[in-house]
């Protein structure tokens, strides 16, 4: 199994790539926010009596301020 390692740190992206990894098009994709995390990393789990899906997930919108509504 492939993980996904994402790091916006320059410092860290500088030691992944001295250590021979490679910078895939999926990270690329998500730290240019052409895509989601979470579709590299879904989420299902119950919390609190609510299930947690990539389908019913809210998300946080920093520079608005405010929730997004799942799509």
């Amino acid at each position: 199994m492939t993980r996904l390692i994402v790091t916006t740190d320059s410092s860290i992206a500088g030691a992944i790539q001295r250590a021979g990894l490679a910078d895939l098009e999926e990270g690329r994709s998500w730290r240019e926010k052409r895509t989601s995390f979470l579709r590299y990393n879904p989420i299902k789990r119950w919390w609190g009596g609510a299930l947690l899906t990539n389908e019913r997930l809210w998300r946080w919108d920093a520079r608005g301020r405010s929730l997004i509504a799942p799509a």
